[in-house]
């Protein structure tokens, strides 16, 4: 069920990874709120690290 559910979120144009670790989360300001942007990952597979763009298809996550 687990394979179902991400190959239907690829299909509908989500980007999904395996043996991945978050380093670091990027944020940025948009209308004076931090919102998150992207993430520094790394793949365990190979050892390395690599800026990731982060797209929602909702609104902007506030961490304030």
């Amino acid at each position: 069920m687990c394979i179902a559910i991400a190959l239907t979120a690829v299909r509908l144009g989500a980007n999904i990874a395996n043996h991945t670790e978050v380093l670091e989360l990027n944020k940025q300001t948009l209308d004076d709120k931090l919102v998150l942007s992207g993430a520094i990952v790394k793949d365990r597979m190979t050892g390395r690290s690599h800026l990731q763009t982060i797209c929602f298809m909702c609104k902007l996550l506030s961490l304030n």
